[in-house]
Formats: structure tokens, C-alpha cells, sequence
């Protein structure tokens, strides 16, 4: 073999590392995108389930409320009638 083709091979062998480098810097790279883009889906649907949830919580509080005062009321006619 010649020095010049060990030389040629040497470039290539470098020219392949090159670009496995690169593809897993890629890989790495389109990985944290997707997580990220994961996290921003799975936060926004979280935060929004969250808001509907509270929201009919505190429904339920109120309708829940009122249905007890009612209750107290009914109680109170039946206990002391109006004269």
C-alpha cells in the first residue's frame, strides 16, 4: 500500500466519524425537541383539565350550598310554622 492511499483512507475513516458525530448530535438534538414539544402538549392539556375541573368543583360547592340552605329552610318552616 502506498502512502498516499493509507493517507486517502485515513480521510475517509474521518469523514465517516464526521458524520456518525453528527448524526447522533442530530439524534440527541431531534430528541430534546420532542420531548419538549411533549412537555408543552402534556402541561397545556394539564392546566386546561385542571381549570375545567376547578370549575365544576366550584359548581358542585354552589349548587351543593344552595341545596343545604334549602334544606335548612324547609327545616325551619316545618319546626316553627308562621303563626
Amino acid at each position: 500500500m502506498t502512502a498516499g492511499g493509507a493517507y486517502d483512507t485515513c480521510k475517509w475513516h474521518d469523514g465517516i466519524a464526521t458524520v456518525a458525530v453528527c448524526a447522533l448530535e442530530w439524534r440527541s438534538a431531534i430528541a430534546d425537541a420532542v420531548v419538549e414539544t411533549h412537555d408543552r402538549i402534556v402541561g397545556k392539556t394539564w392546566r386546561e383539565a385542571k381549570r375545567a375541573c376547578d370549575a365544576r368543583a366550584d359548581d358542585a360547592k354552589a349548587a351543593l350550598k344552595d341545596a343545604l340552605q334549602g334544606f335548612s329552610n324547609f327545616g325551619s318552616a316545618l319546626l316553627f310554622p308562621i303563626k
